[in-house]
């Protein structure tokens, strides 16, 4: 029993940490909008960091992900000394990979910038075909923001060789159950970041900008690497190919085509962003950010708490056990989800200025932001249900299934980023990422709904409309509060009035939302106090 109550404590601390490591990156986003706005600074920075993720970070992300289960088979077969040869030779086979992909950012970094950004010189008028599709591969952006991005893309492109370390030392540390110190080691990258920004800011060179994210990224490794050695590796000169190696990459393979799916939709809709007004990505990068920390401090400890409970079910061939836990997964969602969309859509504005305006973030982006954010909140929820659609998958030994629907939605992204992008420019773009995200959530839904009927009876689909009617009463109720003592403010009050009436709204709408939910019986509220109690008779048995 004691071990049980540990294991809950750390659980509980590691969701602690990580949400510090999301606030020290929103602090980072913070700072730079107060120092650059929705600059073209800024623009070249995310499209610059965006560019690797989508090429590398998918490789690196799916080998640390396998890795965890064929190291673990060499320690119970082999011992730790091949245990220690095998990480080794993956690290070692990964630093080629990544000295590859730093001559190639360092070599043909203004080639990059040019096949990821929009031509900022007009088209011949009378281009056949193929020589428009060769006007467009040959042309991007041009001058001193074409300058800058390449320079930021031979460093971020430099550090793919310290995060591929750090990938692999982190999933050594976890099979050996250190989890915490990672994550503040994390702390480092957004510490030097903001460091380097100041000084970027102070010195008026914004090439210094890109140090502070190689400085981080190096402080990282090299801390997560020292952490790793007293955990008793060894490493070892030896960059055998091994049977287990070529296996590791066969078993990365869905979960990089998962991964890198992502990557694309971003560098597809930022590419497209670059052919629009200076800030645009800027303001892309901004809303994400606030969208993110809100889906992430909300599916994250949901999905971290119920996803074992939800595999161990399914390994017990207990279907009915499944079916609660999902209900109560996929219940507690919609209840979080749906007032935080509803509430970000009418508050968009409100909550852009008093987060990001003051310093060089002036009105122009608040409204640049605001217009992203605004569109990106309509898929908040499905983008809140589809982290734990996936999870749930993934605790039926399911990854093919994601995986496909991930695919058709990358299509359907695409498609609706180049409806949209034209009519609603940056709104277009965060409009059709939230359209794919409906599109998402639902195929997932309606697959494992089809493969477990019994996971969704008519009783949660009258409790999902009880959800919905408490949601519209409380926020709409009280936007329409909200927008009436607003007037008491002028324009030029200071921004400190704003953020106390939006926070006592807050709480208002969350007293009557909570109410309605209580009069209206949804059981699932219990669930928000027992979530992290662990069940001692499942736990022994």
């Amino acid at each position: 029993m004691k071990k049980i109550r540990t294991s809950a404590q750390i659980a509980i601390m590691m969701v602690v940490f990580t949400l510090l490591s999301k606030f020290l990156g929103f602090v980072r986003e913070i700072i730079l909008a107060s120092f650059y706005g929705t600059s073209y600074i800024v623009d070249t920075l995310n499209l610059a960091n965006s560019i690797p993720s989508m090429l590398f970070a998918g490789i690196l992300s799916a080998t640390a992900t396998s890795f965890i289960p064929l190291f673990s088979k060499k320690m119970e077969t082999e011992g730790i000394a091949s245990a220690n040869r095998f990480t080794s030779q993956l690290i070692n086979i990964l630093f080629i990979v990544s000295v590859i992909s730093s001559l190639i950012g360092i070599f043909f970094s203004h080639q990059i910038v040019t096949l990821f950004t929009m031509p900022e010189i007009p088209a011949p008028q009378d281009a056949s075909f193929f020589s428009s599709i060769h006007w467009f591969l040959t042309n991007g952006w041009v001058g001193e923001k074409a300058s800058l991005a390449s320079f930021y893309v031979q460093i971020t492109f430099s550090y793919t060789l310290f995060t591929s370390a750090s990938g692999i030392f982190e999933s050594y540390l976890k099979y050996k159950n250190i989890f915490l110190m990672p994550i503040v080691a994390g702390y480092l990258f957004n510490l030097a970041a903001v460091f380097f920004a100041y000084i970027a800011f102070k010195s008026t060179n914004p090439k210094l900008l890109i140090l502070g994210f190689f400085l981080g990224q190096v402080l990282r490794c090299l801390v997560i690497t020292v952490l790793a050695f007293r955990q008793k590796y060894h490493y070892a000169f030896d960059f055998h190919m091994s049977d287990t190696v070529k296996r590791i990459f066969l078993l990365a393979v869905p979960v990089f085509l998962g991964s890198t799916v992502g990557q694309i939709n971003q560098i597809v809709s930022k590419s497209l962003a670059s052919g629009l007004p200076e800030g645009s990505i800027a303001s892309l990068g901004y809303a994400d950010l606030v969208i993110s920390l809100i889906t992430g401090v909300t599916t994250t400890i949901i999905s971290t708490v119920l996803y074992p409970k939800m595999a161990k079910a399914f390994a017990r061939e207990d279907d009915l056990n499944f079916s609660n836990i999902f209900s109560q997964g996929i219940t507690l969602i919609i209840i979080i989800g749906i007032p935080f969309t509803l509430g970000a859509m009418l508050y968009s504005d409100v909550i852009v200025q008093i987060i990001y305006e003051r310093g060089a973030f002036g009105t122009f982006s608040t409204q640049l932001t605001s217009t992203a954010f605004f569109y990106a909140s309509i898929g908040m929820v499905f983008a809140m249900m589809t982290t734990f659609l996936v999870s749930a998958f993934y605790s039926r030994h399911n990854t093919r299934t994601p995986l496909f629907i991930g695919g058709i939605v990358f299509i359907i992204n695409i498609l609706f980023n180049l409806w949209l992008v034209h009519p609603l420019a940056n709104g277009g773009l965060t409009l059709g990422w939230s359209i794919a995200s409906f599109f998402n959530a639902i195929l997932l839904f309606v697959v494992i709904r089809k493969r477990t009927p019994q996971l969704v009876s008519r009783t949660f689909i009258y409790k999902v409309m009880k959800i919905l009617f408490s949601a519209c009463v409380s926020v709409f109720g009280t936007w329409l509060l909200f927008r009436e003592v607003q007037r008491l403010f002028s324009e030029n009050d200071w921004i400190l009035p704003r953020m106390v009436l939006l926070g006592a709204i807050v709480l208002v709408a969350s007293v009557v939302y909570l109410l309605l939910l209580r009069l209206l019986r949804i059981e699932e509220l219990i669930y928000l106090r027992q979530i992290f109690r662990l069940n001692e008779k499942e736990s022994s048995s």
